[in-house]
């Protein structure tokens, strides 16, 4: 049964640690227990990616959904961080337009007392799915947090409003021979704003955009066609798994290799490290390469959905 009545959606927007910008999410409708949904904006820049919806910013509004899904399941309204520590992606659906009305996502949760389970879907306005994305989360309530990250704590801003968008670009990514492909960069708190307010943490839907960006590059070298220059690509699933929490100050070093073609994709894997050379996040992922043509019949699949 939906609640009609913003009440509790706004109480629960309150039990989880995320607010504007990263949490951007309208028109939100608590259906159930444990069961969750919204309207999601497109933010991040699509780049090189086909899609009504690059894969990290839908991995961003369908992680932020399903926390929300796990919160509607505590037994009170205390405040708890939800940490997302492993996501699995499918597309169930190849257009690449952005169709009409707006995009929805919907989770169904599971929570436990220090962990909870997400299942969530993508969707165009016509309900037709697009991208699925199954979620594990650690939680841990503020005091547990706090002592964990106590050293990481900061009163300063964590950012202005349009701090949602990655500041990572396609110029910012080197490609060398081999199959390999990288980009180095330092986490300010722009990167952290909304997330984790008072700890300026960088959220993993980021870091997926990092990971995502240099794989496309990656991908588009590895066409070599002759207008591999506006190469473009879709990708059909992918893995992350996060190591660590990098914080404003970390300097982070994204490093994709390619390991081989699975059917119609390419396979490309990588890794985040931070200064100090721990393993920050894991990423794996099927990419699979577009001419001009097939874009156009994506074009034209989603417009008739």
């Amino acid at each position: 049964m939906t609640t009609q009545t913003s009440a509790f959606p706004q109480a629960l927007l309150r039990r989880v640690s995320v607010q504007a910008p990263y949490l951007a999410l309208r028109n939100l409708e608590v259906l159930g227990a444990g069961w969750v949904a919204a309207e999601a904006p497109v933010e991040y820049p699509l780049g090189r990616e086909v899609g009504p919806m690059s894969a990290a910013e839908a991995g961003r509004h369908l992680a932020l959904v399903g926390s929300l899904a796990a919160a509607s399941l505590q037994a009170d309204d205390r405040q708890h961080y939800y940490l997302a520590r492993r996501a699995s992606l499918r597309r169930k659906h190849p257009g690449g337009g952005a169709g009409t009305g707006p995009l929805r996502v919907v989770a169904r949760a599971l929570l436990s007392r220090r962990s909870a389970s997400a299942s969530t879907v993508l969707k165009l306005a016509s309900g037709r799915p697009v991208l699925e994305l199954d979620v594990e989360y650690s939680v841990l309530s503020a005091k547990s947090f706090t002592r964990i990250f106590q050293s990481r704590a900061s009163a300063a801003s964590s950012g202005d409003s349009r701090a949602a968008v990655p500041r990572l670009s396609r110029s910012d990514v080197r490609v060398v021979a081999g199959g390999h492909a990288s980009a180095s960069f330092q986490v300010d708190a722009a990167d952290c704003s909304g997330h984790f307010e008072g700890f300026p943490a960088m959220p993993v839907a980021k870091l997926s955009h990092g990971f995502g960006l240099v794989a496309g590059e990656l991908v588009a070298d590895l066409a070599a066609s002759e207008d591999s220059c506006e190469a473009r690509y879709r990708i059909d699933r992918c893995t992350l798994s996060a190591d660590l929490l990098p914080f404003a100050g970390d300097s982070l070093h994204l490093g994709m290799s390619y390991v081989g073609r699975r059917r119609s994709a390419e396979r490309i894997c990588g890794t985040a490290t931070d200064q100090d050379g721990q393993a920050v996040a894991r990423f794996e992922a099927d990419f699979v390469s577009l001419g001009a043509r097939s874009v156009r019949e994506l074009e034209r699949l989603q417009r008739a959905v």
